[in-house]
């Protein structure tokens, strides 16, 4: 499993469900810069949602929550994710 911060995905669902559009090249900039991808490679969205959705497969979820449940009023909220609910938030995603 992947560990990754509950408010990473809790800011990801925000975001996306709020309608704002992403900028390719400053993602761009931070994935080269971070040797994840190499300067002469041309990113699109769907590479973006491609490399998010194997990010989200790999994910402990209950560790996720655990993270974020002092953030929301109603934990129930929560229930919802899963790998599949923010697969489905990447369909969402928006450029600018």
């Amino acid at each position: 499993n992947y560990k990754v911060s509950g408010r990473i995905l809790y800011d990801f669902a925000y975001y996306v469900n709020k309608g704002v559009k992403i900028t390719l090249y400053s993602i761009e900039d931070k994935l080269i810069e971070n040797s994840i991808i190499s300067e002469d490679e041309s990113l699109k969205i769907d590479d973006i949602i491609l490399m998010l959705e194997k990010k989200f497969n790999r994910i402990n979820y209950d560790n996720a929550k655990k993270d974020v449940s002092s953030l929301v009023e109603d934990e129930s909220e929560l229930d919802v994710w899963d790998e599949n609910y923010f697969v489905e938030l990447t369909e969402k995603i928006k450029e600018d």
